[in-house]
């Protein structure tokens, strides 16, 4: 063999074993990156739609979506047109904590973080009785709502939340996952919360603690309840109070424009043969002493005459029981209850917790209307699960994984 060929053959050998240690050094980590981030991505749905997002948590009640708020609203509009619920709810966030078990026999979904205005109620309606209309249809009927700026302004905001999304999970996410994100999920891609629920989606911490489950509420993590607010009345005046919803000079009176979306809203119930049913959840004592008072407060947060809570006397008065009775819905206003009273059963001035939304389930159904259309719900259990929560101190998980 002479030397050029001995030459040649090292730098074979010499070739060979460069691509060798160049595969090995840096196309195998990267080839190991790429599949342990796709075996992330697939346990966490980072690539899932809203419609198939439903699809899972329709076959597996275990499963508690935890992913960007912006797709609550399409997720849970797919969950109502799959689920085609005896009972439908419909509406803001304030409606969270109504649970399936609250309704038993009846199947029901919870829709709520789905519209904040009468139009996109309307719209949602639409949408959901395509396939089945429901039987009934649950929402929220906030005096709120009859401000003359509402539409406007909360229509801007429905904008953050279509009804229907296209957008993949993890595009959808306002702040991509950092590398301590992608490591918590590489480590445990399925945490759980006292073993009832696994979570799938982004995190909780990316989330600000709120995830969906099965039924479609809300459950709020530990770490929300770190406000509570307290009977009196500086801890209801803070930047997420009641008061601060209305703006000045916009409640000087129930606005007649959000009437007529109103009637609008119920005259597209009654051709689909639905039977409407409107609730205004408990506010904290403190600030709906306030309303009664008929005071509001001034630009040093002092406490005025106010012609801004005029609107809160109309929505309160026989006339407007009246009205609602003509449009067909049935209303039950829970904003005195008395167990209201106790500041321990809010999240924050304007979410009521389970206990508290409990409490409202079984006042309402005491109304005699409202129990003709549900009368096979067991007002009894219902009266013992509370009666157990107060005994527990339990404000926040009293049905836990029961559906």
């Amino acid at each position: 063999m002479d030397d050029s060929t001995t030459a040649a053959t090292v730098t074979c050998a010499d070739t060979r074993r460069f691509v060798g240690s160049f595969l090995l050094l840096v196309w195998l980590p990267i080839a190991v990156v790429v599949v342990l981030a796709s075996i992330v991505v697939w346990r966490m749905s980072l690539t899932t739609s809203p419609a198939e997002i439903a699809r899972k948590q329709h076959g597996n009640p275990a499963l508690a979506w935890i992913g960007p708020a912006k797709l609550f609203t399409s997720i849970k509009v797919a969950r109502l047109r799959l689920e085609t619920p005896e009972i439908a709810i419909i509406g803001a966030s304030r409606l969270g904590e109504f649970r399936s078990a609250m309704f038993k026999p009846y199947g029901i979904y919870n829709g709520s973080f789905t519209g904040w205005t009468f139009s996109r109620l309307t719209t949602v309606l639409d949408m959901i009785s395509a396939a089945r209309p429901p039987k009934v249809v649950l929402f929220n009927l906030d005096y709120l709502m009859f401000g003359s700026d509402w539409e406007q302004r909360w229509a801007a905001n429905e904008a953050d939340w279509p009804l229907e999304y296209n957008c993949r999970t993890l595009i959808c996410a306002r702040n991509g996952p950092d590398w301590n994100w992608w490591a918590r999920e590489l480590l445990d891609p399925g945490r759980k919360s006292g073993d009832e629920f696994t979570f799938f989606g982004l995190t909780a911490s990316a989330q600000g603690g709120l995830s969906i489950l099965h039924d479609g509420s809300l459950r709020y993590f530990p770490e929300i309840f770190d406000y509570k607010p307290e009977s009196g009345l500086p801890d209801v005046r803070n930047k997420r109070s009641v008061f601060d919803i209305v703006p000045k000079a916009t409640g000087t009176r129930m606005d007649p424009g959000q009437i007529e979306r109103l009637k609008v809203f119920a005259q597209a119930a009654q051709r689909r043969g639905i039977r409407l049913v409107a609730v205004q959840l408990p506010f904290p004592k403190a600030a709906v002493d306030v309303l009664d008072r008929g005071v509001d407060f001034d630009e040093n947060g002092k406490l005025r005459p106010g012609a801004d809570m005029q609107m809160w006397r109309e929505f309160e008065s026989a006339g407007t029981r009246a009205m609602l009775n003509d449009l067909g819905i049935l209303f039950a206003d829970l904003t005195h209850l008395p167990e209201a009273a106790n500041a321990k059963a809010f999240v924050d001035p304007l979410h009521p917790g389970e206990y508290l939304t409990l409490a409202s389930t079984i006042e309402m159904l005491k109304d005699p209307q409202i129990r003709a259309l549900l009368p096979e719900i067991d007002l009894a259990a219902l009266e013992e699960a509370k009666r157990q929560a107060e005994k527990d101190g339990n404000y926040f998980d009293i049905f836990k994984d029961r559906f």
